[in-house]
């Protein structure tokens, strides 16, 4: 695996804007984590070197993705309703943060072996 190959050029980047896209026009009442796993997915289709690539790629823009949406989602529910609500919040947002990483991590996977089987359908002759 290589870590510059991963970082270079715009998936990751492309993957943060698409979450926070989905995120702000999803509304923050829809779960996020189908949007994760599709843009971890598309992420993983565009750095298909290796599995590694792929997963670390996915992992890196969920993780930044991650970020993005809890600063969003905190500093919204932090002026609207209170410090007070904002710690009742914080108790329970880890285990959103996990399963984001996880949908996160398994979207890096399928989007590799899905570009896998499409680059191994189109060299078939019989097609």
């Amino acid at each position: 695996m290589d870590f510059n190959y991963v970082t270079q050029g715009k998936a990751i980047p492309l993957g943060v804007i698409l979450i926070t896209l989905f995120y702000l026009l999803g509304g923050s009442s829809s779960g996020m984590g189908p949007y994760f796993i599709i843009t971890c997915i598309l992420v993983a289709f565009i750095k298909n070197n290796t599995l590694g690539d792929s997963v670390v790629a996915a992992t890196l823009t969920s993780i930044f993705g991650i970020i993005i949406v809890s600063v969003i989602s905190l500093g919204s529910i932090y002026l609207m309703y209170g410090e007070t609500y904002l710690i009742y919040i914080l108790s329970s947002y880890y285990i959103y943060i996990v399963f984001y990483l996880i949908g996160g991590i398994i979207g890096g996977i399928i989007g590799h072996y899905l570009d896998r089987e499409i680059k191994k359908s189109n060299t078939n002759p019989y097609l």
